[in-house]
């Protein structure tokens, strides 16, 4: 998201980058959700301000106007779907200023499934 990152970071990010890996792709259509019978939890983070998946905002930026969360819902119908959108972030939720946020969230995410075992 603008300014909610350090320039350098992204020009470094850029000169290291690597190709997107199939199951990355897969994402976009959901197919891998549909079809398949994963029962485990599920954990979805994306930034506010996501443009990729979102069109800018992750509140409301699919076509017909439901959040990220909210529609991917439709993918995991055998699991529990824990989401989060991360304020103030973009696509790159790694390179932003909200980071400590987001892996935050994951972690709480991992903990209470280990504390659930």
């Amino acid at each position: 998201a603008p300014k909610a990152f350090d320039p350098k970071i992204l020009d470094y990010a850029v000169s290291i980058g690597k190709p997107l890996t199939i199951g990355e792709l897969l994402t976009f259509s959901g197919d891998t959700a549909t079809n398949n019978a994963f029962d485990g939890p599920v954990l979805i983070v994306t930034g506010e301000h996501d443009i990729p998946f979102c069109g800018g905002d992750c509140y409301q930026g699919v076509s017909n106007g439901s959040s990220i969360p909210a529609q991917a819902q439709q993918f995991f119908t055998n699991t529990t779907i824990s989401s989060v959108v991360i304020p103030d972030s973009g696509h790159a939720l790694n390179l932003e200023y909200s980071h400590p946020s987001t892996y935050q969230h994951v972690n709480d995410f991992f903990n209470g499934i280990l504390a659930q075992r």
